[in-house]
C-alpha cells in the first residue's frame, strides 16, 4: 500500500531500481537508471522492465529481471516501444550462467532492505511460485 508506506509511485518505482541495481551489483554488473525508460540499464542495453499497476494505492504487477530467458522471444514485440536488440539477461551480461535459484535469496534481501520490509523464503515458497510462472 503505497499510501500507507508513504510511497508515490516515482519513489516506488525508484526503490524497486534499486532493489535491481543491487542485485546486479552482487553479481559483478554495474546497472543504472535511463530518465525516459523506467527500468535497469547496463550500458544501452535493458536487462530489467518496470510496469505497474495503482489502483487505490494498491501496486500490482512490478518487475521482469531477464535472468536467463530466449532475447529471441523480444523480436515479436517492441518491448518499452523500443527495438529487440536492446534488450539483455543476466547471464549475457555477467558472462556466466545465472539461475534464478541463484539469485532469489539476494533478491529478497535487497527488496527486504530497500522497502523496509520482512520478506522470507519460507520453504521452497517462492521457488515453486517463480517455477510455476517461468514454466
Amino acid at each position: 500500500n503505497l499510501k500507507e508506506d508513504g510511497l508515490g509511485v516515482r519513489k516506488y518505482i525508484w526503490k524497486l531500481e534499486v532493489v535491481i541495481i543491487r542485485l546486479l551489483l552482487a553479481l559483478g554488473v554495474q546497472g543504472h537508471r535511463m530518465a525516459k525508460y523506467p527500468g535497469v540499464w547496463v550500458g544501452e542495453r535493458k536487462v530489467c522492465s518496470i510496469g505497474i499497476h495503482v489502483s487505490r494505492y494498491i501496486t500490482m504487477h512490478g518487475f521482469a529481471l531477464n535472468v536467463s530467458n530466449c532475447l529471441r522471444y523480444f523480436e515479436y514485440i517492441r518491448p518499452c516501444g523500443l527495438g529487440s536488440e536492446v534488450m539483455a539477461s543476466l547471464s549475457e551480461l555477467s558472462g556466466h550462467p545465472v539461475e534464478v535459484e541463484t539469485i532469489i535469496g539476494n533478491l529478497l534481501r535487497y527488496f527486504s532492505e530497500t522497502f523496509g520490509l520482512s520478506c522470507e523464503q519460507g520453504n521452497g515458497r517462492w521457488l515453486a511460485i517463480l517455477d510455476a510462472l517461468s514454466g
